[in-house]
């Protein structure tokens, strides 16, 4: 992964020398989600690192450079796959983009990410998409203890803004199914037993109706469970960035705006 951010830089060098080749959104996301994937245990910060860095070039005028809604999923795809949740470093508190919350583990830079790309902080233009929210759900899942209030609120939360935003895939409802502590909080989200739900196309098609249709029509199977971590104590702020609420909300309101 170091040499793929090498390759970043002798672009960036080439073009100083008057090549046409330079970055783009492209070229860091392929980078960025290579970090994800990785072994390496600061993966999470890394890939949130170059989010910060494609957001100062695009504001200093690199338009090419103008993050996607990947970017930000590949974040949280990177705390998904994190084998930890502690990391020992921080952002760069000189960085303008940096975390406004205390980030100290991978899922508060999933929280973060998640929050900047619903509420589009940075005017990007930016939406998600069911692959958004079933990469949060699963995200959700490693780093929270089922038992736990945070685990409830942010699937809920997570849920809610996925159906609201017409995106629930088959992906999302595997993702549910592993995220939710329980089968009476999974039947109360989706207003039936899951068991019953052959496809996506058994629930409100105001869920789901801005899921590609090669998603829309995969039948459900047995969904796959999740890896498992050791939890950390910062459910609290992590609740509060994602914009949960201490009661749940009936999936027909208004989104509420975090």
């Amino acid at each position: 992964i170091e040499r793929a951010e090498e390759l970043l830089s002798l672009m960036d060098e080439m073009h100083s020398q008057g090549s046409e080749l330079r970055p783009d959104c492209y070229s860091y996301t392929t980078v960025m989600n290579g970090w994800s994937k990785s072994n390496r245990p600061d993966k999470t910060r890394q890939t949130r690192r170059l989010l910060e860095t494609m957001l100062q070039r695009y504001f200093a005028g690199q338009k090419e450079v103008q993050p996607s809604n990947v970017a930000f999923t590949a974040i949280i795809d990177a705390a998904f796959h994190s084998p930890r949740l502690g990391t020992t470093n921080h952002p760069d508190s000189t960085n303008e983009f940096a975390s406004e919350v205390e980030l100290d583990d991978p899922f508060s830079y999933a929280v973060q990410s998640y929050h900047e790309l619903m509420t589009d902080k940075y005017k990007l233009g930016v939406s998600p998409d069911h692959f958004l929210f079933s990469t949060m759900l699963k995200a959700t899942h490693v780093h929270t203890r089922p038992d736990s209030v945070e685990r409830r609120q942010i699937v809920d939360q997570v849920f809610q803004d996925a159906c609201l935003g017409g995106h629930v895939s088959a992906m999302v409802l595997y993702a549910l199914q592993g995220a939710c502590p329980n089968q009476n909080m999974l039947e109360k989200l989706l207003g039936q037993p899951f068991e019953g739900i052959n496809s996506i196309k058994d629930l409100p098609h105001s869920w789901s109706h801005r899921v590609p249709n090669d998603n829309r029509f995969q039948r459900l199977r047995n969904a796959p469970n999740h890896r498992n971590h050791n939890k950390t104590s910062r459910s609290k702020s992590r609740m509060k960035a994602i914009g949960v609420e201490k009661e749940n909300k009936p999936i027909t309101q208004t989104q509420k705006q975090i």
